[in-house]
Order: C-alpha cells, then structure tokens, then sequence
C-alpha cells in the first residue's frame, strides 16, 4: 500500500513537471516569435571618455532585437570612426548620434562646446573654485565685487550676479569627472559654456 501511494506521487510529479516544460517551452518561442527580428548594433569595446576621437579598437557589433534597439545607433563601425564623443561611452554601451559630434569635429574641449556657446575661462581660488571640489558638469553662478568710489567713506563693497546657472566645462585640463569625486584638486582656472 505504502509502495502504491509513493508509485502514484511520483507518476504525478512527472505528469505535472513534463506540463510545466512544455508550456514553458511554447511560451519562449512565442516570446521570441513575438520579438521581431534582430539588427545588429555598434557598442563600445571599452570605456571611451568625453572629448575622445573615437577609433577601431572602440568599438563592436552585437545582434539585439529590433523593438529593443535605441534610437539613433549605427549597424556598421566604419561609419563612427575619427567622430568624437561629447559624452562618455561606456564598455558594452550602443553608440549612439546624440553621444557623437558633428563629422569632422576636432576632438577635445572644441567637440564638446554646443553650436552657439563659448567657452571662457574663469581664474578662481580656492574659495572661489570651492576648494577644488568644482568638477565638470556643475552649475555655478558667476559674481563680481564692486567696490565704490573712494569718496563714499561708509560704503561696503557690492556683489552682483552676472551669470546664473552656468555650466563648468572644465576644470583645470580637466575635461571629465574623475573617478573619485570626493577628492579635491587644486585648481586655479574653471572653463565656463556661456
């Protein structure tokens, strides 16, 4: 009797594990049916920083479903060498037009100035440059002191905004964030977009 019952969990255990394959079976191929067909995209090989010329060692092909495929990627590397990148790229990431300058662009500070900024360089101390910790990316406000005439005997000198809301390009020759954000670089010079 004992034997009958442990006879009749198993039998039932198979029934039910081989219903549980065959469903999840025919549930991937029609996920896969389902998925479209599959494009080839370019990604980066390794890390590509910002202001980079990009070369043939940058970058790889991988097949990745169609409806999955972001917009504006590349299906060939040819077409994305000597471009530059105005945003880091990270390893096994699609390489992308937004991630890219105009063709022919010079690689470095220049690539990453938006059509219609400039750049200015600004010197600061390390009061003003928040001791060191100023990197790029950050938005700052520009201020300059006024001090008045000598003739006003009881006036202090007055801070007025100039710019609001400005992006810092660079510190120093520092075009990207390091790796450690929390420590501190001397920097006597940041580089403004205005």
């Amino acid at each position: 009797m004992r034997n009958k019952r442990l006879l009749v969990v198993l039998v039932g255990a198979t029934v039910f594990g081989l219903i549980a394959a065959v469903s999840v079976s025919r549930l991937l191929s029609n996920a896969q049916a389902r998925g479209g067909e599959a494009s080839r995209i370019v990604v980066a090989t390794v890390d590509v920083p910002l202001g980079t010329r990009i070369i043939a060692e940058h970058l790889t092909t991988v097949t990745m479903p169609q409806n999955a495929t972001p917009a504006g990627t590349f299906d060939a590397p040819d077409k994305l060498i000597g471009r530059v990148a105005v945003t880091n790229i990270a390893a096994r990431e699609p390489v992308t037009d937004f991630k890219l300058a105009p063709e022919g662009s010079a690689g470095g500070l220049s690539a990453v100035i938006p059509e219609g900024y400039r750049a200015m360089t600004v010197r600061v101390d390390d009061v003003v440059g928040v001791s060191g910790f100023l990197m790029p990316g950050a938005l700052v406000d520009v201020l300059t002191i006024i001090n008045p005439p000598e003739k006003a005997m009881n006036q202090d000198p007055i801070s007025k905004v100039v710019l609001q809301n400005i992006k810092v390009l660079a510190n120093g020759q520092n075009i990207d964030r390091p790796k450690d954000e929390r420590s501190a670089d001397t920097v006597r010079a940041v580089t403004l977009i205005i």
